[in-house]
């Protein structure tokens, strides 16, 4: 797709970081039915600007901004709850107090039952694969869309997002390790590692390092490697392990329905042909910032491995079918069919199957790691 004379402007704004996209050219766009002229977007997140998290999405909306020559699109980047709170956010954009916003389903069950599957652990550790299933599904589950719908929002992409592991302040080589220990766990991974004897702690990011400093916890789950290094949680918890549990987190970048409507048809086009290659490199960012966090972690007396594929198999094993009945119920309590949670779930098992990776390990930074001793 050819741009034309475009070109960026960045600047600092009061409140957030703002772009400026200038997409070249004048006049009418009648092959797709929008007017020339300016569509000025905001965009919100609770993360930070320059995290693996986000920098990634922030250069997908700046390259969908030049894909009309004959729109000049305006976004202006708020971080860090500037705008919206971190569960506000999806709600925001539905209510058009942003046009476009960055988050993750795991704020509104109640909203997105079926979404929940993210957090059945063991399903898959390919970030890159998860987002492409999710994209599929959306595309071609009628639930599935229609609970996204329903809440009010069009979904451009859902994002890749790293697994969680388990960081403590001793050793973990087996499940027995981990027995009558207390770890911070949110979303199903608390019943995940309640199951294996350990005491699961609800805390907020914000206090863990302090509750592990103080003793009252041994140890977290339910993070990003990267996230947990540059807060500095190995400087009281320097065990790092990885578990294989997998994804845990559905994250999703939304726009306000009547905002979509109005982008030309060739910027709705782009969206949908670019998204798998926005995928790509942002699943590939976040491994080059594992990388560097693997880096801090050694050279600060850290310490990373993975739990024996026997121990795993075993939490596996133990698990059996449990969580996916619990996640089911809920689905099911939430007003949508058997018939239709079921099929959901076959659904997303075969995507997940059909953009797999050859090796679930190959896209885990923290697996990557501890092979370098």
């Amino acid at each position: 797709m050819k741009h034309g004379k475009k070109r960026l402007r960045m600047s600092i704004a009061a409140l957030g970081l703002t772009a400026v996209l200038l997409a070249g050219g004048c006049g009418g766009n009648g092959d797709d039915g929008a007017a020339s002229g300016t569509i000025s977007l905001q965009y919100s997140t609770y993360m930070a600007p320059e995290s693996a998290l986000t920098s990634p999405v922030r250069e997908w909306l700046e390259e969908i901004a030049k894909a009309d020559d004959a729109t000049t699109q305006e976004i202006e980047y708020f971080y860090q709850e500037a705008l919206l709170g971190a569960t506000d956010t999806i709600p925001g954009v539905r209510d058009g107090r942003a046009d476009i916003g960055h988050s993750i389903a795991l704020y509104h069950p109640a909203e997105l039952p079926l979404s929940q599957i993210v957090g059945v652990p063991f399903a898959t550790n390919d970030m890159a694969a998860q987002a492409r299933a999710f994209n599929y599904l959306y595309d071609n589950n009628d639930a599935f869309r229609a609970e996204w719908d329903a809440f009010g929002v069009r979904v451009l992409s859902f994002a890749p997002n790293p697994g969680s592991y388990i960081g403590t302040n001793f050793p973990v080589n087996s499940l027995e390790d981990l027995r009558g220990r207390s770890l911070r766990a949110a979303g199903m991974l608390s019943s995940a590692v309640e199951a294996i004897g350990v005491n699961p702690v609800a805390l907020a990011a914000p206090e863990i390092y302090e509750s592990i400093e103080r003793g009252v916890i041994d140890g977290h789950t339910s993070n990003p490697f990267e996230i947990t290094v540059k807060l500095g949680f190995h400087e009281v918890a320097p065990y790092f392990t990885e578990p294989f549990t997998g994804l845990y987190n559905l994250v999703v970048i939304v726009m306000n329905p009547d905002v979509y409507e109005s982008l030309p048809q060739s910027v709705k086009d782009y969206i949908v042909e670019s998204r798998d290659d926005y995928i790509d490199r942002h699943a590939e960012a976040f491994l080059e910032a594992d990388r560097a966090a693997c880096d801090q972690l050694l050279a600060e007396g850290g310490h990373a491995s993975v739990l024996p594929e026997a121990e795993v198999e075993k939490w596996k094993n133990l698990l059996g079918d449990s969580l996916y009945d619990e996640w089911r119920a809920t689905a099911v309590a939430s007003g949508l069919s058997e018939a239709e949670v079921d099929g959901f779930r076959s659904d997303y098992e075969r995507a997940l199957d059909t953009f797999a990776s050859p090796s679930a390990q190959a896209t885990s930074g923290l697996a990557e790691c501890a092979a370098r001793g």
